[in-house]
């Protein structure tokens, strides 16, 4: 394989890699990360966790990839809104939160 194609390729796969970790469910992409105060009278849900293993070009892409784990998870409860509570941030970062369902 020519060195062009290699390159081809490579930018190819690098490109498949990053939107893995930046992409999410339409249920996912509509719930709001919110402050505490915007959820009151909501209806708790309970817990999200989400971290991020493997590759990542950068901690912001793994941060990215935690979070959206995390919102997946609410996404499967029916939630509105996150509310995080915890985030670390590394090669592999560790995200926690609360799930809400707000009235729409």
């Amino acid at each position: 394989m020519g060195i062009a194609r290699q390159l081809t390729a490579l930018i190819a796969a690098t490109g498949l890699l990053a939107g893995c970790a930046a992409s999410v469910s339409p249920e996912a992409a509509r719930i709001v990360e919110a402050h505490p105060s915007e959820v009151k009278g909501c209806e708790p849900l309970g817990s999200v966790y989400g971290s991020s293993s493997g590759f990542h070009w950068s901690e912001g892409e793994a941060m990215a990839a935690a979070r959206n784990r995390a919102l997946e998870s609410a996404a499967k409860r029916d939630a509105t809104h996150v509310v995080w509570q915890h985030d670390e941030g590394s090669i592999t970062p560790e995200v926690s939160g609360t799930a809400y369902r707000c009235a729409r």
